[in-house]
């Protein structure tokens, strides 16, 4: 086990180093998926039942045979997360944009962190003189 030095500094040259290497490192086969992975991986099928009259309780008991133990609201939960996700992308609306090792070293305090506000000018105001 690793045991962590404290105060240490790490120079920039083995950060970059680091960084490269772990950007080249290939994503590992999963033997086993979380619940909510699982029931993406399933999605299809799993929403064809419900057309086909399945209650999400029903479904939830034959996962439960699958020894996929899941309730009937976490179940429907995942489902409309899986909905919502995929109507947004139809819509094109941007999700958050994950921290990518290529800018993880610049990190912005742009827009995002403050709301832009629309500005305002002198033609732009309206005085209400009469009540």
């Amino acid at each position: 086990m690793v045991r962590t030095t404290p105060g240490q500094k790490i120079p920039i040259d083995k950060l970059q180093a680091t960084l490269a290497f772990l950007e080249k490192l290939e994503e590992k086969d999963k033997e086993e998926l979380s619940l909510p992975e699982s029931v993406y991986f399933l999605r299809d099928q799993l929403q064809s039942a419900l057309k086909k009259g399945y209650s999400y309780q029903k479904l939830s008991e034959i996962l439960k045979t699958q020894e996929i133990k899941v309730s009937a609201a976490t179940f429907n939960q995942y489902l409309t997360e899986i909905e919502k996700e995929k109507y947004s992308r139809k819509r094109g609306v941007k999700l958050k944009p994950v921290l990518s090792a290529e800018n993880s070293t610049q990190i912005s305090t742009e827009s995002s962190v403050m709301p832009q506000l629309p500005s305002v000018t002198e033609d732009s105001l309206v005085l209400e003189t009469s009540l």
